[in-house]
């Protein structure tokens, strides 16, 4: 016969379950709001940034040759022997070439960091994704193994417990009368047949 299961609370099973699907649901927002993250990333060096600096590098070359025809104007204007006074145009150069190599730079960093953070991508992919499928069969099984284990314990509970068999004092009764009989009629055979210590006396005398 099956020994009887000890079942303390069923409600701590019931809080399992709940922490668990608590578990999953964080578990998605997460790893929904980490993809978001991840494509706005993506989406800012390949767009907002790469095509941004695309575009000041070109806008730029236009303001830099601007400026240096401006300057060979000024200094095409200034007759023989006379001082230039081009000082401002020279500092235009100046400026517009300085942008120029900054908008240069830009580019080269985006061009540069873009394939780092693409493979960094693909290396949290690769260990997001079992997690995410461990998230959606795994948790979703135990759930359900949980829930059998729930209704088996609730009408194991509602079984009454059968009743055990009362002992017979009868039969033990008999038992001890009939083994305490014995040892009296063995004393009794016993000391009929020992010799006394009168019978050797006779004895001696007799041989004598």
């Amino acid at each position: 016969m099956a020994s009887p299961v000890d079942v303390s609370s069923i409600d701590v099973l019931r809080a399992v379950r709940e922490a668990f699907l608590l578990f999953a649901d964080d578990s998605r927002n997460a790893l929904g709001s980490m993809e978001s993250e991840i494509r706005r990333a993506i989406d800012w060096l390949t767009h907002d940034q790469r095509l941004y600096w695309q575009a000041e590098v070109k806008r730029r070359t236009e303001k830099l040759s601007s400026a240096k025809a401006e300057l060979s104007r000024k200094q095409l204007g200034i007759a023989p022997g006379q001082q230039a006074h081009d000082s401002e145009q020279r500092e235009a150069v100046r400026e517009a070439k300085h942008r120029l190599e900054e908008a240069q730079e830009k580019v080269e960093n985006v061009n540069r960091w873009l394939p780092v953070v693409e493979r960094a991508v693909m290396e949290y992919e690769s260990q997001a994704r079992p997690f995410s499928d461990m998230i959606e069969f795994d948790v979703e099984r135990s759930v359900e193994m949980l829930d059998r284990m729930i209704v088996a314990l609730d009408e194991y509970l509602r079984l009454t417990p059968p009743e055990t068999a009362a002992p017979q004092p009868s039969l033990v009764s008999s038992t001890v009368a009939v083994s305490s009989s014995p040892p009296d009629r063995v004393a009794v055979a016993k000391t009929e047949d020992t010799p006394t210590a009168e019978d050797d006396t006779k004895l001696q005398a007799e041989q004598s």
